[in-house]
């Protein structure tokens, strides 16, 4: 039996939906990993529903996996990307320890050579291991909802998207801060499909050359614990979907030039594509530091020299950008080192 739904314009939740309640085994696909992104240790697998919840590793070289999901509460089904911190210490072009001129590479060339340090930008001398921990859960989850976004309750199989990840944490963190509750029913009337195909359309929208005006659509970007809360109460409307306050800044303001063998990526795995095209990101304004992205570069040879040819990203530093209230940008380079 199909979920019937119907719903207004701006209201996202339908008027009334009917369930089998048992379960059932279906197939979750994960999405292509970016090749110019660094390997993966594994994929940590997250399923949520009512007072359920597990967790449990997957292999890179599986491309898919089946869980036991009922049909009565729409579940949330997630998966993180892990980068293993034994490929960190492992790099073959270590750093060396930062001095006061910067952070020499592989030649002995101060890194600030080629990222020349502003009086906003500082750099920090982490070693490998201190900042391991940081890469581990640096990635934000792809993810679905089942069955709204899987084609109802008759789907057998089902793909994961990175904006499905999203609304997957959303619908987590509701049955999260309800343990023990037995009315679910905002939550299966709700339209997940609906919100992340506004969430998509959104993304669509911002990543052609978004610039210093439009700022990129990451829906990590928006206030996550508010619609959370809203779609717990019954008060979300689609016009909530907005991103937090911030702005775009290109690379060449921060003073931080990528090379031809680098490449710096975001949290949310489909914004590298938009900054390496525009060579802009999008900061929010926070004294927190909320703002991270991860610099990688291509594998080197045991020799220490680098290998053009190489499929191998490894990961080189963390930058945390602060973009505070009294309009002023700060980045933090925390390289790896030995």
């Amino acid at each position: 039996m199909s979920i019937i739904i119907s719903c207004s314009p701006e209201n996202l939740f339908s008027d009334f939906a009917e369930s089998e309640p048992q379960s059932k085994a279906v197939k979750f696909t994960l999405p292509e990993w970016p090749a110019d992104f660094p390997q993966l240790s594994h994929w940590k697998i997250e399923i949520n529903y009512c007072d359920y919840s597990q967790i449990r590793p997957q292999p890179p070289e599986q491309k898919s996996f089946i869980v036991e999901v009922p049909q009565k509460f729409p579940v949330s089904v997630l998966a993180f990307p892990v980068i293993a911190p034994a490929e960190i210490a492992a790099m073959p072009d270590k750093e060396g320890i930062p001095d006061k001129e910067g952070i020499p590479d592989k030649e002995g060339m101060p890194y600030n050579e080629r990222l020349p340090l502003s009086e906003n930008q500082t750099v920090s001398d982490k070693s490998a291991a201190a900042l391991a921990g940081n890469l581990s859960g640096f990635f934000k989850p792809c993810g679905t909802v089942f069955p709204d976004c899987c084609g109802g309750i008759d789907a057998k199989s089902a793909d994961l998207s990175w904006s499905g990840g999203f609304a997957a944490t959303v619908l987590s963190m509701v049955y999260k801060a309800n343990p023990g509750s037995k009315n679910y029913d905002m939550l299966m009337f709700f339209n997940w499909a609906r919100f992340i195909k506004e969430l998509q359309e959104k993304e669509a929208k911002s990543a052609p050359g978004f610039g210093a005006g439009k700022m990129y659509f990451n829906p990590w970007y928006c206030q996550i614990e508010k619609i959370a809360s809203n779609i717990q109460n019954g008060s979300f409307k689609s016009n909530s979907i907005s991103l937090n306050e911030g702005k775009t800044v290109t690379l060449s303001e921060l003073e931080l030039d990528v090379s031809q063998d680098e490449n710096l990526i975001s949290p949310y795995v489909p914004e590298a594509e938009a900054i390496k095209l525009n060579k802009r990101i999008t900061v929010l304004k926070s004294d927190a530091g909320i703002n991270n992205f991860m610099l990688c570069k291509k594998s080197c040879t045991n020799e220490g020299e680098l290998d053009f040819h190489s499929p191998i990203m490894v990961p080189k530093a963390l930058l945390n950008l602060t973009y505070n209230y009294s309009k002023k940008i700060s980045l933090v380079l925390n390289a790896f080192t030995q």
